[in-house]
């Protein structure tokens, strides 16, 4: 505490009693009391050397705690010096915790000391410890590694059961799949013993009848796989062609795929493609190459007019014109066939003009 404040406080003390005699202010609160003397103590030039502005806080408030006394506001007085005696209170509580931390790390630097020595002692002590710790961590790893190993081989078994069952082996092979089962259980129930030797033979055992549940299962699995979706895809190219994507052109799954009419492609007596054909054969050729996974067999049909054996060629010729043409669009010829029937095939009957325009049509047929 300066020499300026401590006159003020001697003066402030004075005019109290003075004033207290003629009935001034009231005499100081213990509060006020207790900031001074606190302030008086030999420890409060560290506290204030240490936190200076905690320090000038108090100072500040406490000021205006004494101002609020001399003039006669006892609840200002008492609101500033709180204020006080909390920032006071918390400097000093700083500071004793910074001399407990110096205590602390002088005490843990001689415990360091000492612990070096217990460490030197403890390394050498522990160095023997590990030795033999090491050999029982090989040995240990060891049998692990054994474990392991005819776990992963019992873990590969299982999982080809669980294959199996995800392609509906209960469906297919339902025999296989319980002997499969038991055999699995049978194996991992003795690996859980630990008789390793007996969980061998039994891995062994449970994996003969899984390879054979997987050879029964999988062809028929497969073979169901591709007619659903095959038939997918057929619902797909009906839905297309339903749209109206090939213009004049009817579509329709049946047994052996699907089945897209062609009429008027040819003028009568005529092999050749319509030149106002073109358009239909050429998104035919888009669809093909966009459904490349079926084989396409291209027939040719005529009504009855004519001799049979005319009928036959011409619609043979036609067939071939569009193979040709579809080739000519990109369409693997490997996948396609042409093949006339002539008027054996009619859907409509010849006696009628409508019936005979009907039955000269080309089928392109993608093959399931």
């Amino acid at each position: 505490m300066n020499r300026k404040q401590t006159q003020r406080i001697v003066l402030a003390t004075l005019l109290a009693a003075a004033l207290s005699a003629c009935g001034g202010p009231p005499r100081k609160t213990s509060d006020m009391t207790d900031y001074e003397g606190m302030r008086q103590d030999l420890y409060a030039q560290t506290v204030e050397e240490r936190f200076p502005e905690l320090s000038h806080e108090a100072k500040k408030n406490y000021a205006k705690a004494l101002e609020a006394h001399e003039d006669g506001e006892p609840d200002q007085a008492l609101h500033f010096t709180r204020i006080a005696l909390y920032k006071w209170r918390a400097a000093q509580a700083k500071s004793k915790m910074q001399d407990a931390a110096d205590s602390t790390l002088a005490a843990e630097n001689r415990l360091k000391i000492a612990d070096d020595e217990l460490k030197d002692a403890l390394h050498r002590k522990q160095t023997a410890v590990e030795a033999l710790e090491q050999a029982k961590k090989i040995k240990s790893l060891e049998g692990q590694m054994v474990r392991d190993e005819k776990s992963k081989r019992l873990g590969a078994v299982a999982t080809k059961v669980k294959e199996a069952v995800a392609m509906e082996a209960a469906k297919y092979a339902p025999n296989e799949l319980a002997k499969a089962e038991a055999s699995l259980k049978v194996a991992q129930e003795t690996f859980a013993t630990g008789k390793l030797k007996e969980a061998d033979k039994a891995t062994d055992a449970a994996n003969v009848d899984a390879d054979l549940l997987v050879a029964a299962v999988k062809p028929k699995y497969d073979a169901e796989k591709r007619v659903r979706d095959l038939d997918a895809r057929l619902r797909v190219l009906l839905e297309k062609t339903d749209k109206g994507l090939v213009p004049g052109a009817k579509g329709k799954i049946v047994q052996r795929g699907f089945v897209l009419t062609l009429r008027g492609t040819f003028a009568p007596a005529k092999s050749e493609i319509s030149p106002d054909q073109t358009f239909a054969i050429d998104r035919v050729a888009d669809l093909a190459k966009e459904f490349g996974e079926f084989k396409l067999a291209i027939e040719g049909h005529t009504d009855n007019q004519g001799r049979k054996d005319n009928n036959l060629m011409t619609s043979q010729n036609r067939a071939q014109a569009v193979l040709s043409y579809l080739a000519g669009k990109g369409v693997d010829v490997s996948r396609m066939s042409a093949l006339g029937k002539g008027d054996t095939e009619p859907v409509a009957d010849n006696r009628t003009k409508a019936g005979r325009e009907q039955n000269r049509r080309v089928d392109i047929v993608f093959l399931r």
